[in-house]
């Protein structure tokens, strides 16, 4: 990112800058994409950075076991040491996609200085790679076969699972992180992969719901952190259950909006995402035939799941019990129609 002094950035109008100062600058719109787009991508967050996809594919391996194929051995003294064997995951590749937009600013814009306009159609440019971006990383988790899912404690009962349900969440997520833990080796229940999960993945309804939730809240009685309170701040904290919680509308929902998902994860493990070419602005660049200025965004990059089994979906959140062909499927995950 060039190193250059952004101008302040009012409110309400959009920047205090005039649009013939940034046409002048042409680098000032890299930085001030640059501000608005930093922390902003999901993908970023729950995954890794992988190495950089040089050529436009990575391979990697997936879901190595902690532990050797046999125990050592007892050695006699003078007794030759013994090789052992060690598993390793298969190879599979993935290529980079290219994704991005032009954003541009009309000798009319110039005119008028319609600076708020040009920054609306910014920040929109960006939301909208921020979108793309976290689609396909939950989709990624979606359609991944080795993610498993459980069934939520509160799904068929009559108090409408997470959203409404005075009981069963707390058991929900416990029971989900023990099975992370506790995750091995399909061919051996001794290679174990000790994974730690650390994050959950909520849809903000859900988070939203949970703010007057007797069962949430019983967290806080009788505590020390009582102001902290969801009923009292009527915030849903970043942290709870030891886990950091994140919100996002990708998370699957059914036919009435209801969240029916929510997703287990242990931050930074369970993949990585790998970039040919990082997020990129361009400086403002003259494209005299359309009278116009126009600065393009682009990213190259491409995400892999190499722990599966540090992931779980938590169904049937939404009160519904899902189908166990939804379960083999995943098609309960795919969100509503």
């Amino acid at each position: 990112m060039p190193n250059v002094n952004i101008p302040s950035v009012s409110t309400g109008a959009g920047p205090s800058y005039s649009l013939d100062t940034l046409r002048k600058n042409p680098n000032w719109i890299q930085a001030v994409a640059y501000k608005m787009a930093e922390n902003v991508f999901m993908a970023d967050y729950l995954l890794r950075k992988g190495p950089p996809a040089t050529g436009g594919a990575i391979a990697f391996r997936e879901a190595e076991p902690l532990f050797a194929n046999t125990e050592p051995d007892v050695i006699a003294e003078y007794g030759e040491i013994p090789s052992t064997d060690f598993k390793t995951g298969g190879f599979l590749t993935r290529a980079t996609t290219k994704r991005g937009f032009g954003v541009r600013m009309s000798q009319e814009m110039l005119d008028r200085n319609d600076r708020a306009t040009f920054a609306r159609n910014t920040q929109q440019a960006i939301n909208t790679m921020k979108l793309s971006f976290d689609r396909l990383c939950f989709d990624n988790f979606k359609q991944h076969p080795k993610i498993s899912h459980v069934i939520s404690s509160t799904a068929g009962n009559s108090l409408g699972g997470w959203q409404f349900a005075q009981t069963g969440i707390r058991r929900d997520v416990a029971n989900a992180s023990f099975l992370i833990k506790s995750a091995h080796d399909p061919e051996n229940v001794d290679q174990r992969y000790q994974y730690n999960p650390d994050t959950l993945v909520i849809h903000p309804a859900t988070a939203s719901a949970w703010i007057d939730n007797d069962e949430i809240n019983k967290v806080f009685m009788n505590s020390p952190k009582v102001p902290e309170a969801p009923r009292y701040k009527f915030l849903f904290p970043n942290q709870f259950f030891g886990l950091n919680i994140v919100e996002s509308f990708e998370m699957p929902v059914d036919s009435s909006g209801i969240p029916s998902a929510a997703l287990l994860i242990q931050r930074n493990e369970t993949g990585f995402i790998s970039d040919e070419r990082p997020f990129n602005v361009t400086p403002l660049y003259e494209d005299k035939d359309t009278e116009s200025w126009r600065s393009n965004m682009t990213r190259i990059s491409t995400m892999g799941i190499d722990n599966p089994y540090s992931a779980l979906w938590i169904t049937g959140i939404n009160g519904t019990a899902p189908t166990s062909q939804e379960i083999t499927d995943g098609t309960d995950l795919t969100g509503a129609p």
